[in-house]
């Protein structure tokens, strides 16, 4: 299946409230940066209510950072309700939504399967429009493509919840940085609740940015397509590191390399030159 995405520019505005809301504009029917619009009238909505995912940069290998509700389409516009997990569901939980909330994450994308497709002469130009469209998923994105999706309220929970939740939990007295190898395995077959919510709030060291990311002692471009669903499931952030990783050699990206340094490269490790060719 052929996956495609629109995105749209939004706008936000705090408000008080109780919950963690975006009132979004998802697509419109206007012309986007590709020479392309969705024809509002033909929206298929059936496959997405059934599984109502909320994504982060269309990103389908990790868990959904939430998931939205009253979505419909209203006039010429395709509207929905997102509401965002928090930390404890999904590591950038909160950092999207503070995103969100303070007017830096500006955008969101739908994700589709177009139906069936036409051609219009729209100012002079041919535009193709896609008469019929099945919504598979809804994202926040860093960046648009089209300027009419707008958020129009942030609803946020109340102060004294904020500071319920950000309290560390800790077991038999300690926090999950302070615990024992021996002690996080008891903990994880005892109460994995817990053992989720006290892993998801240790900060993270911060990466050496000159060391290669590898997970079982391999780079991303060397892990099999099973072994990289399994690396997605079980640790997203380091799949995301490693996907986006650029390979080094002596400390440099492949720009910045000599012409002996690159013919040096090609001879002593081939498929890291390949990788570095298909990232340049």
């Amino acid at each position: 299946m052929n996956t495609l995405h629109k995105s749209f520019d939004i706008t936000t505005r705090a408000a008080d409230g109780d919950k963690r809301e975006l009132d979004v504009i998802a697509s419109t029917g206007e012309i986007d940066a590709y020479n392309e619009r969705i024809d509002p009238r033909g929206w298929d909505l059936a496959r997405y209510l059934a599984n109502p995912v909320v994504l982060l940069q269309h990103d389908s290998y990790g868990f959904p950072i939430g998931s939205a509700s009253n979505v419909r389409v209203d006039g010429d516009a395709l509207r929905a309700t997102l509401r965002l997990v928090d930390s404890k569901a999904h590591p950038k939980g909160d950092q999207v939504y503070e995103l969100a909330k303070q007017g830096a994450l500006r955008s969101v994308s739908v994700g589709f399967r177009s139906l069936a497709t036409a051609t219009e002469k729209i100012g002079g130009r041919d535009v193709v429009v896609h008469t019929r469209a099945e919504l598979i998923e809804i994202s926040l994105v860093a960046i648009p493509a089209n300027p009419n999706a707008l958020i129009h309220e942030v609803r946020s929970m109340p102060t004294q919840l904020q500071s319920a939740r950000t309290t560390e939990p800790t077991w038999r007295g300690k926090r999950y940085d302070e615990l024992s190898f021996a002690e996080k395995h008891t903990l994880a077959n005892e109460d994995p609740k817990l053992w989720d919510r006290m892993r998801g709030i240790v900060p993270k060291p911060k990466p050496d940015p000159n060391a290669v990311p590898k997970w079982k002692g391999k780079e991303y471009f060397e892990l099999s397509f099973e072994e990289r669903h399994e690396l997605a499931n079980t640790d997203e952030d380091l799949f995301h590191a490693m996907r986006s990783h650029v390979p080094i050699f002596n400390g440099k990206g492949l720009d910045d390399l000599t012409p002996d340094e690159e013919v040096a490269l090609y001879k002593q490790d081939n498929a890291r030159w390949k990788r570095m060719q298909e990232m340049r």
